[in-house]
């Protein structure tokens, strides 16, 4: 099962990245929009690579099954750390917050919005369309 959260045919992050570059004065809130959606997205995924069920978290961390369903779908941030940690933790996972300055990813972002999402291109962001190579190697027989 595809694990992307999805806006009509685009993802949020894309959702989101395409904000961030074309309304600079929103970089502050986009950004901590997708921070705060991102790991709850890494919560969600977290459990599912447990294999666990909702009702099982909440049986190991002491909470209620619509308490995990609520924090799966808290892009707002009203999850604790202590909760976040524990949920984490329930999975198998070990959380870490880590901190990059906002030029850091602006330039992020701006690399991966011109990278092409098609399988058989491979471009280079920051050159020309003439610098696109495609990958011919789909007919290539490598049985021996």
């Amino acid at each position: 099962m595809d694990d992307d959260i999805r806006v009509s045919s685009q993802s949020v992050e894309d959702l989101l990245r395409d904000t961030l570059m074309h309304h600079e004065e929103t970089w502050p809130d986009a950004l901590k929009d997708q921070f705060l959606m991102d790991t709850m997205i890494e919560l969600f995924k977290a459990r599912r690579r447990a294999g666990w069920t909702q009702d099982q978290v909440a049986q190991a961390i002491g909470t209620t099954q619509s308490a995990i369903a609520r924090w799966e779908k808290d892009f707002e941030g009203k999850i604790s750390l202590h909760r976040l940690a524990d949920f984490a933790l329930a999975c198998g996972m070990v959380p870490k917050i880590q901190f990059e300055s906002i030029d850091v990813a602006k330039q992020r972002m701006a690399f991966f919005d011109n990278v092409s999402t098609d399988p058989n291109v491979v471009n280079f962001p920051g050159h020309d369309s003439s610098t696109t190579v495609s990958n011919n190697f789909a007919n290539v027989n490598l049985a021996g």
